[in-house]
């Protein structure tokens, strides 16, 4: 009885006592593949990667870190460094269709959605969490069988303006999913 006594005593005290060590949780790292410039806007001198600031400082107030990832040959090895994807905002698909002469694309560049589709490829096959703003949005919905509206006032007469004017803003309304 003496030693179920003590065990008891222990197992209490093991239940009862704060955790000694401490787990650390490192912040999820956000690959944003750069933009390429082929017609130098960015860059006079020639071809140039970029990418809005804004998608670094969205991903480092939610908690997490932005890793910038340059056009490169092998898309899937840049995967190694991040848990997950955000596919920002760039140029545009082109449509398969003519479509009328005031309609003005600004087409994304083939070397740029090469790479982007390898990477988004490469991302689904690890499971790896995407998300696409935009231009980024559209590349993954084509990867997964959605077709594109190219010019939603040509597409969509009845939708209303896509684009907003400097320092306009759309009211939102969010409800909690039930």
């Amino acid at each position: 009885e003496a030693q179920g006594a003590q065990a008891e005593e222990e197992a209490s005290a093991t239940r009862k006592a704060p955790l000694s060590r401490t787990v650390s949780v490192s912040a999820p790292r956000i690959g944003i593949p750069m933009c390429l410039d082929t017609q130098r806007r960015v860059r006079k001198r020639g071809p140039a990667l970029y990418i809005a600031t804004t998608y670094a400082e969205g991903i480092a107030a939610a908690g997490g870190v932005a890793l910038h990832i340059p056009l490169q040959s092998d898309a899937a090895s840049a995967l190694d460094a991040v848990d997950g994807l955000l596919f920002p905002g760039g140029g545009d698909f082109l449509p398969t269709t003519p479509y009328p002469a005031q309609v003005r694309f600004d087409a994304i560049p083939e070397a740029q959605l090469a790479f982007d589709r390898r990477l988004l490829q490469a991302a689904l096959a690890r499971r790896m969490p995407v998300l696409g703003v935009c231009y980024g949005m559209q590349l993954l919905a084509l990867k997964l069988g959605a077709t594109l509206c190219y010019d939603l006032a040509t597409d969509k007469p009845s939708a209303g303006p896509h684009q907003l004017g400097d320092n306009q803003t759309r009211e939102l309304e969010w409800t909690d999913a039930q």
